[in-house]
């Protein structure tokens, strides 16, 4: 469905695997290519604290392995198919798994990046599995790997197992248009953003109704069009109240704390923003789409750093640092930052430079750090990355 790859062909696989094992010995040893590693900020402003690692664009980018090229020299190189025509939501695993909403395809693809797989999220019916259609405004993943998928134009949310496999909704009974969606494992609730509605619904672990948390008005506490919704470690809640272009935070007993940013196109500002997410290291990140950027902040609110900037793609072209109208943003356990890149139809990963990930990958002075190019090809940057793991 999603275009030709080594799991398709596995007579071909054997003879080839036994006609790698005889020629590669002589085999030439391909170019390793000068690693460039992209930092925000650079390193000449500061600290480097975010390294852009990679994007997903193409089957290529999921089921592409090393050992591909002695099929791509017998059979030829297939054409990459494109994932996605308009991406909107993602949540990503620890483990390698991918799963992004496609607004205009109205479906679910889960990218296994460590098993090569590409499929869509599907549930029973009486012809058998059927791919699973809906408007997927946002996702969000457990510890046991099921997966939430809020869908506005059915009133519900959907839950699906690790590998896709439709599990049942909720909410459609209290639910008017649902756009964001956070699972709060430690304390046995699921917030669900209403935006229509200018609340949050707070369901128990097992999808049933709670309470509602405030409604429509601009002071502080209450909500205007509200879009998203993540929670810290410590429980508390962060709204992102979408036109009052601000951050509104609540303990775990849903008390109003504070709230952060302002419309504008100052620092540490809003425009158009969209979607947000806290990360394992206290970080809050919130995307905006019409500044094409997306904005970092501290739990307490206070600002840090802008990363992005418009850029379109032409020629299959992505710009490390460059975005055109992002949207859904997700951090994982490993404080991995993954960024829907919607209108240029692409997904981003970046990931937090905490202790562990720069103890195996330290900052080696041979190689070419610099900060983000514009207009970078796309398949040299893959391969770079790859080349440096």
């Amino acid at each position: 469905m999603y275009g030709w790859t080594i799991r398709d062909q596995k007579p071909l696989v054997l003879l080839l695997v036994v006609l790698a094992l005889a020629v590669a010995g002589c085999a030439p040893p391909g170019e390793k290519l000068v690693g460039k590693r992209f930092f925000w900020p650079p390193v000449w402003q500061g600290e480097p604290k975010f390294e852009y690692i990679r994007f997903v664009q193409s089957d290529w980018d999921v089921v592409k392995g090393k050992e591909s090229w002695l099929v791509e020299a017998i059979l030829g190189r297939p054409e990459p198919v494109p994932l996605f025509t308009r991406p909107m939501s993602i949540a990503a695993t620890a483990d390698g798994i991918l799963v992004v909403g496609d607004s205009a395809k109205r479906t679910v693809l889960l990218l296994d990046t460590a098993k090569k797989e590409i499929k869509g999220f599907y549930r029973s019916s009486k012809q058998g599995n059927s791919i699973f259609t809906c408007f997927p405004a946002d996702i969000d993943v457990s510890s046991d790997g099921e997966f939430y998928v809020v869908d506005p134009t059915d009133k519900s949310v959907y839950r699906f197992n690790h590998d896709g496999k439709y599990l049942g909704s909720f909410g459609k009974d209290v639910l008017d248009w649902p756009t964001g969606i956070c699972v709060d494992e430690k304390r046995g609730r699921i917030y669900v953003v209403d935006s229509h509605r200018h609340h949050v619904v707070v369901f128990d672990s097992e999808g049933v109704f709670v309470e509602n948390v405030v409604s429509r008005v601009s002071q502080d506490g209450f909500f205007n069009y509200p879009l998203d919704v993540d929670v810290d470690r410590e429980g508390n809640l962060y709204v992102l109240d979408a036109m009052n272009a601000r951050v509104q935070v609540f303990s775990a007993k849903l008390e109003y704390k504070n709230q952060f940013g302002e419309r504008g196109t100052k620092i540490g500002s809003f425009q158009s923003p969209k979607s947000l997410t806290v990360s394992p290291s206290g970080l809050v990140y919130v995307t905006d789409a019409r500044a094409h950027r997306f904005v970092v902040f501290n739990t307490s609110g206070q600002y840090l750093l802008t990363i992005g900037g418009e850029s379109m793609m032409t020629d299959g072209r992505v710009s490390p640092g460059g975005f055109y109208f992002p949207q859904g943003v997700y951090a994982t356990e490993n404080d991995e930052i993954w960024v829907v890149d919607s209108l240029n139809r692409v997904v981003h990963q970046l990931q937090y430079l905490h202790e562990d990930y720069l103890e195996a990958h330290p900052l080696l002075p041979e190689q070419l750090i610099m900060e983000p190019e514009m207009g970078f090809s796309s398949e040299k940057l893959n391969d770079t990355k790859e080349d440096m793991r």
